[in-house]
């Protein structure tokens, strides 16, 4: 996507349900949430995962599967330099 909001292009084409996109600092990458088709949000226990792929949604990869407690989707972000993502989880209640 160019500056003024034009050109927006999909980067994920699978059947999952992807989403709260950070872009790194550098913007060469695009962490992302990834959650299985038909699960609502908030679900606890939901298969939700942190991806990773480039900027044109190139060599997507899994960086860590969340837990989807409610409040935790959404809770990454990249550090300064594009090296690290750090991810907001916690484990569910038994």
């Amino acid at each position: 996507m160019r500056p003024d909001g034009t050109g927006i292009e999909q980067l994920t084409h699978d059947e999952r349900v992807n989403r709260f996109p950070q872009v790194s600092p550098d913007g060469r990458l695009v962490a992302y949430v990834s959650q299985s088709p038909g699960i609502e949000e908030g679900t606890v226990g939901a298969d939700s995962l942190l991806r990773l792929c480039a900027v044109d949604g190139s060599g997507g990869r899994d960086l860590a599967r969340l837990h989807g407690v409610p409040g935790t989707a959404g809770g990454h972000c990249w550090s300064p330099d594009s090296l690290r993502v750090v991810c907001l989880d916690r484990p569910q209640a038994d």
